[in-house]
């Protein structure tokens, strides 16, 4: 008997009309799959970003978002203000509640790892992630592993922080490469020997093209046993007579001002025997 004949046979039985509605309602609600249709409304999108079973609210929005990242890519008019997260909404049972480790109703962990001081939770494997008094937010890797530096204002690398070259606020900006800020980078960063701060990623990519900062253009990596490679290189092939001259240099390495030997493929500092040199205008 299909639904209409059913609605029909009850408008047929003499009990009171609220009887009847219930009934109906309740044949209507059998033949409709509200697990289904409440799953696909509430079903949580897919976050690239992090790992974990609820969603935060942001209050201009009046709305929930996977997390802080997903929501500042698909809003333009502010952004995530992740240390007033006050609502957060469990994944499995769609309660509402305040920032917790586990759901107050269902009790699922939302996470393995949970920072309410810059409102992360992160489910890893490893759980190598800590939170920075200073940075005022989470870094990924070994605590131990890491010391803030106050002049760069960042976290750097202990085995790193006696020799790396400090420059003011320098984490703080734009990787070179791909022009993504590097302070909150969720992906390793490093410090080049200039001082200047980079994507590993990037900087490993980076340097199958060239040995140079992108930024000051200073030599990243000791360099003397290819400056002596292209000392042997032009002893023998020297450029003919007519075009022998003296020019004046700048070197990137040394930043010195001097007088060399010109060549059409490279000229040397006379200062620090770098060949990271240009001629000036």
């Amino acid at each position: 008997m299909d639904v209409r004949t059913q609605i029909l046979e009850i408008n047929k039985e003499s009990i009171p009309l609220e009887e009847k509605n219930k009934k109906i309602q309740a044949l209507l609600l059998s033949n409709t799959n509200i697990q289904k249709i409440c799953e696909n409304t509430y079903k949580k999108t897919e976050c690239n970003h992090y790992t974990n079973k609820c969603m935060v609210y942001c209050e201009e929005c009046d709305d929930f978002f996977n997390c802080r990242l997903c929501h500042d890519d698909i809003v333009d008019s502010h952004t995530f203000n992740r240390f007033n997260i006050k609502k957060i909404k469990c994944d499995e049972c769609n309660t509402e509640q305040n920032p917790g480790n586990n759901c107050v109703y269902c009790g699922i962990e939302f996470a393995n790892y949970m920072c309410f001081e810059c409102g992360l939770y992160e489910t890893l494997t490893d759980n190598n992630i800590y939170h920075c008094d200073k940075c005022k937010i989470c870094r990924k890797g070994k605590k131990e592993d890491f010391v803030h530096c106050d002049k760069c204002n960042g976290c750097i690398s202990k085995s790193s922080i006696d020799t790396h070259i400090c420059i003011s606020d320098s984490v703080n900006s734009d990787c070179p490469i791909c022009l993504e800020n590097i302070f909150y980078s969720r992906t390793p960063i490093m410090s080049i020997k200039c001082g200047h701060y980079i994507h590993k990623d990037c900087f490993m990519e980076h340097i199958k093209t060239s040995y140079k900062c992108p930024l000051c253009l200073v030599s990243v990596c000791d360099m003397s046993s290819q400056w002596e490679s292209i000392d042997n290189l032009l002893e023998l092939n020297p450029i003919p007579d007519e075009y022998r001259k003296e020019v004046e240099i700048v070197c990137y390495d040394c930043k010195e001002h001097s007088v060399s030997e010109f060549h059409f493929d490279y000229i040397k500092c006379n200062k620090c025997k770098s060949y990271n040199t240009t001629i000036k205008n």
